[in-house]
């Protein structure tokens, strides 16, 4: 990281603030409004120096698959932000984090279900003693969430924290997963050390060498 004007940041950051007409699925096809996916995969970066996260998709940031990463380091791991969507994380390894592995700082939510952020199949080791491991808005359908559209798909994560308990939206992960949320995901107990961590990353980075 190499940005220090501020901890709003990651090492890759992203803003959406405005729409552009683009040809799908290519030059000769007709004029659309919504990209393909953007993909991020097979990197390993260090969100030192104050960085709010490893990748930091913000201002409506959408189309962005970031699969097979390994961070190290940042408060969270997936952000959603300013209605942000069609985002997903998926077969990453996060390491040493700060608060959360996923988190919606506010207007993640969407009101299309089919445009909802994911984030599953990943492994997240929480470096400090929290309470939950996705900080999501929890609202229902009485409350404005048509269809749960304000939840992301969650699913068949690893969890790492000191505790091996955690909690969503105020309920135990097996309450929560009860509720028909969270297929998947476990939560274990202890951190692992840096020696099998640095083994994840390289099985990761290193899967199809």
């Amino acid at each position: 990281n190499w940005c220090r004007e501020s901890t709003d940041h990651g090492a890759f950051n992203s803003w959406d603030r405005q729409p552009f007409v683009v040809h799908q699925p290519d030059d000769e096809g007709p004029p659309s409004i919504y990209p393909q996916f953007n993909t991020i995969q097979g990197n390993f970066i260090l969100a030192n120096y104050q960085q709010s996260g490893a990748i930091d998709n913000d201002d409506g940031s959408g189309y962005y698959n970031t699969t097979g990463n390994f961070f190290v380091y940042g408060n969270y791991g997936q952000k959603a932000d300013m209605a942000g969507h069609d985002n997903y994380h998926t077969n990453n390894v996060y390491a040493y984090l700060g608060t959360v592995c996923y988190v919606d700082l506010g207007g993640g939510e969407v009101s299309n279900a089919t445009h909802r952020d994911r984030h599953s199949n990943n492994t997240c080791i929480l470096g400090t003693d929290q309470t939950t491991y996705a900080a999501i808005s929890c609202r229902n359908a009485s409350e404005g969430c048509k269809d749960d559209a304000c939840r992301p798909r969650l699913g068949h994560n690893r969890v790492y924290n000191r505790k091996g308990a955690t909690s969503v939206c105020g309920m135990p992960l097996a309450a929560w997963q009860k509720e028909g949320y969270d297929p998947g995901t476990v939560v274990i107990k202890g951190i692992p050390d840096d020696d099998t961590i640095i083994s994840m990353g390289k099985a990761l980075l290193w899967a199809d060498a």
